[in-house]
């Protein structure tokens, strides 16, 4: 409504079905991708990596089928080690290449989850309760020319973007959202 121009890819596109938004969400690939960031007048990109969602690279493919046989059976490291394959392969291929040739100086860069996991008994996927485990995701935020100082405190709240953003980098939002 304010005239951004904007593009959003996603690995599951189908997830994005019934909301709003999801008339400019496009399926992921990567030469789509590299277009929207690059191209002149470009002023807002959302990518959304389904790979780091859980089953995290089960044989079955299913998060309640061989995730939780290994979470039953007390295996629970081993699909902690799983996630983190995933998160460091989609840094490594997807994310880290991107940055690289990203004018930094130009683009605010907003990294985060949408949820955790708390691969326990009463939990072993998530959705089921509202731990902090299932609640609390990492935030990675690059502010063009703020210096990137450090968040107020260990706790930001992503219900708000534009809010949590004002609230630790106070005048620098109106230049990194164009109000």
């Amino acid at each position: 409504k304010a005239g951004f121009q904007v593009a959003g890819f996603s690995q599951a596109v189908q997830v994005f079905a019934g909301l709003d938004y999801a008339r400019w969400i496009r399926p992921f690939d990567e030469e789509s991708v590299r277009q929207a960031l690059f191209s002149p007048g470009q002023r807002s990109v959302f990518l959304h990596y389904w790979e780091t969602h859980t089953p995290y690279g089960a044989v079955d493919g299913k998060a309640m089928g061989a995730t939780a046989a290994l979470l039953r059976q007390g295996r629970r490291a081993e699909v902690i080690a799983a996630y983190q394959r995933a998160v460091i392969g989609v840094f490594e291929r997807h994310i880290a290449p991107l940055l690289s040739e990203l004018p930094l100086d130009q683009w605010m860069v907003l990294i985060c989850g949408d949820h955790g996991e708390s691969w326990t008994e009463d939990e072993l996927y998530h959705g089921q309760t509202l731990n902090n485990s299932v609640l609390r995701v990492p935030l990675f935020l690059h502010l063009p020319h703020s210096g990137n100082p450090p968040l107020p405190g260990p706790l930001t709240s992503l219900v708000d973007v534009f809010a949590t953003v004002e609230a630790a980098y106070p005048g620098v939002t109106a230049a990194a959202f164009g109000h």
